[in-house]
């Protein structure tokens, strides 16, 4: 039989982050039947002797082919990594892809309804209907939790899975005390991050005498907002206090980066940036989580010391910092390389699926 892992959006890094996964941890139960259907501009190919890969220029030239294999082969099963890609929520919706032949790996963007944009609200309730006649999801436990209310979904099939985040043998270690406190705001570009309600709260639990540093080297062309969080922050803190990455960076230089901070600040009401939180904790710096997060019930399961937005202050930063180092850290199940067995489990388990 066939499995069919879809990559249908052109994201770079989380991409080539899961096909580097298949291709270093070859598994006798993934079998020689994988197939990968990828959109992108670089030729993965190359990149990735070891797959089977199929490129892609755009969404619906992928979506088409999907629905060609479904049709042509009864038995192929598929597997949606982060399903960014609208035309295939409609082929499942009209039955040209059978929804009891996929199975979705939840990556967070692609089940949580927070853009005010009308194309997407227009979308969500499309996406939602689709969504349901998915066979199985596979997601982390708060994201689990989340679909089922949102889709009113029982769940049996439902598996508990991470994203396959990647951490070198060696982390650098984390700088020395500094004379000022550094916070990490964000993982990213994207909105949802809330930059703004983040130096907002920095400000008035700190005050402007901290060092801020912002990832915002993704999504491309977010200008406009980058310039606007950035004017945002001269209004609050002194320029030299601020340091917006506006480039993507190695991740050895992200990490040295990530190094030089006390705490992290991430105000996303979704799961996102589960490997740079990974790496903080990998380093005992704390990361401060909003109430709203469903990634919460994770640290929680795992029993990660963590703190909510709105309850932050130097003490309690110490006090974390110090729990993180006391913490046995070899157990987390959203740690590499502990996410394997559940990667073996869902793999083997859709393919064994009736």
């Amino acid at each position: 039989m066939v499995i069919y892992h879809i990559l249908g959006a052109d994201i770079p890094h989380h991409n080539r982050t899961l096909l580097a996964f298949f291709q270093e941890m070859r598994l006798a139960e993934w079998g020689e039947q994988s197939l990968f259907y990828v959109v992108s501009q670089d030729d993965l190919a190359v990149a990735f002797p070891a797959l089977s890969i199929r490129r892609f220029a755009g969404k619906m030239q992928l979506a088409k082919a999907v629905i060609e294999a479904a049709k042509s082969q009864p038995q192929a099963k598929f597997v949606l990594h982060g399903q960014f890609n609208f035309p295939l929520w409609l082929a499942i919706l009209c039955g040209r892809l059978p929804g009891e032949r996929c199975a979705w790996h939840v990556w967070g963007a692609d089940l949580y309804e927070h853009s005010t944009a009308w194309r997407f609200r227009l979308a969500y309730p499309i996406r939602r209907a689709a969504q349901r006649k998915i066979a199985q999801i596979w997601a982390t436990r708060g994201d689990l939790q989340f679909s089922h209310s949102l889709l009113k979904r029982k769940g049996d099939q439902d598996q508990l899975l991470y994203f396959p985040s990647k951490m070198p043998p060696a982390l650098p270690q984390q700088s020395e005390e500094r004379s000022k406190l550094t916070i990490l705001l964000g993982n990213s570009g994207d909105s949802a991050n809330r930059h703004l309600q983040g130096l907002d709260d920095i400000h008035r639990q700190f005050g402007s005498q901290v060092r801020v540093i912002i990832p915002m080297g993704y999504p491309v062309q977010n200008h406009a907002y980058v310039e606007a969080v950035a004017a945002h922050s001269k209004r609050l803190f002194p320029a030299e206090n601020v340091q917006i990455l506006t480039q993507k960076l190695a991740f050895e230089a992200y990490l040295a980066i990530l190094a030089q901070c006390d705490v992290g600040l991430f105000l996303f009401k979704r799961q996102q940036g589960i490997g740079t939180i990974c790496a903080l904790l990998a380093m005992n710096i704390p990361v401060v989580l909003a109430k709203e997060n469903p990634f919460c019930v994770d640290m929680q399961a795992e029993q990660i010391p963590f703190l909510f937005s709105g309850c932050v202050n130097r003490a309690a930063i110490q006090a974390t910092n110090q729990q993180l180092a006391a913490l046995d850290k070899g157990h987390i199940r959203f740690f590499p390389p502990n996410y394997l067995p559940l990667w073996r489990h869902c793999l083997a388990n859709w393919a064994n699926a009736a």
